[in-house]
C-alpha cells in the first residue's frame, strides 16, 4: 500500500497507525504557514506567514488551506525562505519515505473534494509522484553558487519555475 496522509484526531480510543510520522505544527516537517480567522466579513479566512505576516484573505478554509499549502511548496524549493537544500531532501527522504504521514487537517473537505495539506507535499518530496496537472514531479539540485549551497526543489516540467530557469538565475545572481 502506499504511503498516505492521516487526518490526526482527539477522539477517544484513536491512535495514530503504527509507523506513521506526525508532520503538524510544531514537528520538524510542519508547515510554517498558519491558517486563521480574519475581521473581514466577507473573507473570513487568513493565511500567515512567519512574524505573522498576512499573505492573503479567503473566503473559505479550503481555498485558505490551498494558499497555504502552495505557499509551503513554493518555500520548500529552490531559493525559498525554507529551502530544502540535498542535505534536507536526503533526510527527508529518509525519515519519510514510505511512512504514512499524519496532520491534523481533514481528508475532505465540506463537498468531498480532498482537503489541501503539506503533507501530500511532503509524500511527494519523499516518494516521487505526479502533480495536479498529471506530470511526474522532477527533482532537481541547484549546482553550488552565489550563496555557496546547493539546494534542490521539485517541479512540474510544465510550471515556469523549472531547473533550467532555476539554473539560469543562479547563474545571472553569480555573475553580478
Amino acid at each position: 500500500m502506499s504511503p498516505q496522509r492521516i487526518q490526526r484526531r482527539r477522539v477517544k480510543g484513536w491512535r495514530m497507525p503504527e509507523g506513521a510520522i506526525y508532520v503538524g505544527r510544531g514537528a520538524k516537517w510542519g508547515n510554517p504557514f498558519v491558517i486563521g480567522t480574519s475581521t473581514v466579513a466577507t473573507y473570513p479566512f487568513s493565511v500567515r506567514g512567519s512574524f505573522n505576516h498576512l499573505l492573503g484573505l479567503h473566503k473559505t478554509k479550503a481555498e485558505a488551506a490551498k494558499h497555504a499549502v502552495y505557499c509551503f511548496e513554493i518555500q520548500t524549493g529552490p531559493m525559498g525562505s525554507y529551502e530544502y537544500d540535498a542535505a534536507t531532501l536526503a533526510e527527508l527522504r529518509e525519515k519519510l519515505a514510505g511512512k504514512d504521514l499524519a496532520c491534523w487537517c481533514p481528508l475532505l473537505d465540506e463537498n468531498g473534494e480532498r482537503f489541501p495539506c503539506h503533507a501530500d507535499v511532503l509524500l511527494e518530496l519523499a516518494n516521487g509522484g505526479t502533480c495536479a496537472c498529471g506530470h511526474e514531479r522532477e527533482v532537481h539540485f541547484i549546482p553550488d553558487g552565489c550563496m555557496d549551497k546547493s539546494g534542490g526543489g521539485y517541479f512540474c516540467p510544465c510550471q515556469e519555475f523549472n531547473a533550467e530557469n532555476v539554473k539560469n538565475l543562479h547563474n545571472q545572481e553569480c555573475a553580478q
